[in-house]
């Protein structure tokens, strides 16, 4: 589904689709989305891209919080420790003792879809290192290399970085923390609701950095931090509200530094001077100009960034090539060289002194700030004598199939070298069994285990569960790490002669949109392509309207076996990407019903999706009340309904997320249960289960 497209943009795609990749054209965005600021607005237009949007997501946030301290008031609580800290630094001619250097612990959430380590969003563990030696030049202003400068009011920070080496669980880290996340555009929403909250780490201990490909109201967009919290104001618990989101999060492509690695980046962005100026917003600065246009010129810093050793500025400035100063009434040009403005990577070099006295303010004194001088996780853990870490790696299932094959790794975290290891393992409460490991695993080292077949014979959600029982015949002596589970369920199962249907609504870009059914052979048995495009009329202006193509029905009786549906979209962005833009009229999606009742649908993904199911020979054995069962609105909104067909209700049912975790768990008394609010939820896809008596049955269905 194509992006609609401004006629004011047109003339800088040519320069923007060389800086930016694969990025889309400037839309309309979505009414509740992120909305750029008329300084970002401008900025987009010129130069292509949205350098920060650290401001906005401010704005986000106090809308949403009604206790969290507006400008005014955090300015109010932080000037006076910001006074301190100056009187300290004069006493000593602009520096703090040498053992008074701030280290902070940083851990970098690597957020991709399944790309291998080091292919596009899944980057090299290099490219990250790039970065932490970037972030310390710049913040130590170390000789001879770009983070240097000569300015009279440039400062060495003295604050520097380094990747954890404990993890969470008390286990050695390497300080990266690689998330599998697929089937999300990672926009301002799902970031602030899914990707950050499901990630984090204890923002007391470790400073949360996210990495990952930016899309929707965030095409275009470089990176956003949270602005820090004040303290005593009654603001945001530290442990709750804002708290499970703070940090800092970029796309990957302005990620790292190609003077250390040869790797994809955005044009003029590719220096590590994105994370910069974002972790200079962490710890309490502001853009040079204030985000105010105002000149006014006072001992007050007229109202800018709060430094007046930055001279004041009115606007962003894209380019460091000609001197300018956009205020003549404040003595100096702009300091397009400060890492606040929005200047390309190799210009910037300079944080100021009166930067750095407000950096080290907010560090001393705001909440999840101060409590990371404290930590200890850059140091490596001591290692007990006996120590194994089990995850689960994958639960694979071949298409069609009731076997489950899981896989597990078994790390030594221990000083003690493992010579056996016994694993229990089992689904949701069955009773477990065991399986022994043996060989020769030295302290760090890993091996993959592939544990004995699970049949699954229906087609509910189950969860998985694996735990090292013992070590070398003894009990391990950090708990912590031996525990591990994951969500899996079968492929969809019917009853021979059951009737499928396939339902296909086109979005208005219909000639997009392809599928076939395939049987196990690869075999294409029915496909269907060309259809038409709807209309669109209007334009920026005046607004879009938009009409979808008629919707089409494909119907098929099937014999026993396995088939594959698969649907493309030849633009890459699926069936329902203009919902982002405030366009849902203009989407589409498809569903697969089974004598008429749904079993799956979508309209979420990139460029193809697929799922199988299963024709049997026999009858299956499912519940009266479970077969009658089924949901709507699907996609929902608001409200999730689940119908009973039958004159009896359900037991109970669960709703989970792609990751497995469970959200909700209902017992069904009345039919007034069946009434699931999906409002709050992130968009996606979840899965619900229904059990009735022993027996059980799910539902795919998507949160719009």
């Amino acid at each position: 589904m194509k992006k609609i497209t401004y006629l004011t943009t047109l003339v800088i795609c040519f320069a923007c689709m060389s800086a930016m990749g694969q990025s889309k054209s400037k839309v309309k965005p979505n009414e509740g989305s992120l909305q750029l600021n008329s300084e970002n607005a401008n900025f987009k237009e010129e130069h292509g891209v949205v350098r920060c949007v650290t401001v906005e997501n401010e704005a986000l946030l106090q809308s949403q919080y009604s206790e969290r301290a507006s400008k005014e008031e955090f300015e109010a609580w932080l000037a006076p420790k910001v006074l301190k800290v100056k009187q300290k630094l004069a006493m000593s001619n602009g520096k703090t003792m040498v053992n008074d250097v701030v280290t902070i612990p940083v851990v970098v959430h690597v957020i991709h879809n399944g790309d291998p380590i080091g292919v596009s969003e899944n980057i090299s563990y290099n490219r990250v290192l790039s970065q932490i030696t970037v972030l310390n030049q710049d913040y130590r202003r170390t000789f001879n290399t770009p983070g240097y400068n000569t300015n009279a009011v440039g400062a060495d920070v003295e604050v520097e970085f380094c990747l954890a080496q404990t993890a969470p669980d008390g286990s050695l880290t390497d300080g990266i923390d690689r998330v599998n996340l697929s089937g999300y555009t990672w926009n301002n929403n799902n970031i602030e609701t899914v990707l950050k909250p499901q990630t984090q780490w204890d923002p007391t201990q470790y400073f949360n950095i996210w990495v990952c490909q930016f899309g929707g109201d965030l095409g275009g967009v470089l990176g956003y931090a949270q602005f820090p919290d004040s303290s005593g104001l009654g603001g945001i618990n530290t442990i709750g509200g804002a708290g499970n989101t703070d940090g800092v999060i970029l796309d990957w492509r302005c990620f790292g530094s190609s003077d250390y690695v040869s790797e994809s980046f955005f044009s003029g962005y590719d220096k590590g001077r994105t994370l910069t100026h974002e972790v200079g917003h962490c710890f309490g600065l502001r853009h040079i100009w204030g985000d105010s246009n105002s000149c006014y010129v006072n001992a007050s810093d007229s109202f800018q960034d709060y430094c007046p050793d930055t001279p004041a500025a009115t606007a962003a400035n894209g380019s460091c090539v000609i001197p300018v100063d956009s205020c003549p009434l404040d003595p100096g040009n702009d300091m397009v060289e400060n890492y606040m403005d929005y200047t390309g990577d190799t210009c910037m070099n300079t944080f100021t002194l009166d930067q750095k006295a407000r950096i080290l303010a907010v560090i001393a004194n705001s909440p999840r700030r101060m409590e990371l001088v404290n930590s200890t996780v850059c140091t490596a853990p001591t290692p007990e004598n006996i120590d194994g870490r089990l995850n689960i790696e994958e639960l694979q299932v071949a298409d069609c199939s009731t076997d489950v094959l899981p896989i597990v790794q078994l790390t030594n975290m221990g000083n003690f070298t493992i010579t056996t290891a016994t694993i229990s393992y089992y689904l949701d409460d069955n009773t477990p069994s065991t399986y022994t490991f043996t060989g020769s695993l030295a302290y760090g080292a890993a091996t993959t285990i592939s544990l004995p077949v699970i049949t699954i014979n229906d087609n509910a959600a189950h969860t998985f569960h694996a735990t090292i029982a013992s070590i070398n015949n003894t009990a391990d002596m950090v708990a912590t790490n031996d525990a591990d589970e994951a969500s899996v369920m079968v492929d969809q199962a019917f009853d021979n002669g059951t009737v499928i249907s396939l339902e296909l609504q086109p979005d208005v870009y219909g000639s997009e949109t392809s599928w076939e059914l395939t049987n196990a052979d690869g075999i294409i048995l029915y496909s269907g392509e060309n259809y038409p495009d709807g209309t669109i009329t209007g334009n920026q202006w005046t607004g879009y309207t938009f009409t979808v193509p008629a919707m089409t029905t494909e119907t098929w009786t099937l014999s026993q076996g396995c088939y594959t549906f698969t649907i493309h979209d030849s633009y890459g962005d699926g069936m329902c990407a203009l919902a982002e833009q405030g366009y849902p009229e203009a989407d589409g999606y498809y569903a697969l019903k089974a004598d008429g009742v749904e079993f799956v649908n979508g309209c979420s993904f990139e460029n193809t999706q697929s799922l199988s199911f299963k024709i049997n020979n026999t009858a299956g054995t499912e519940s009266v009340v479970l077969n009658a069962i089924s949901v709507y609105p699907n996609p929902a909104k608001d409200k999730l309904y689940i119908s009973s067909g039958s004159n009896s209700l359900p037991d109970s049912y669960i709703v989970y997320n792609t990751l497995g975790q469970t959200l909700l768990t209902k017992q069904v008394e009345s039919t007034a249960d069946l009434e699931i609010y999906t409002a709050n939820m992130a968009k996606g896809m979840y899965l619900l289960q229904v059990t009735s008596g022993n027996e059980s049955k799910s539902f795919r269905f998507i949160k719009e």
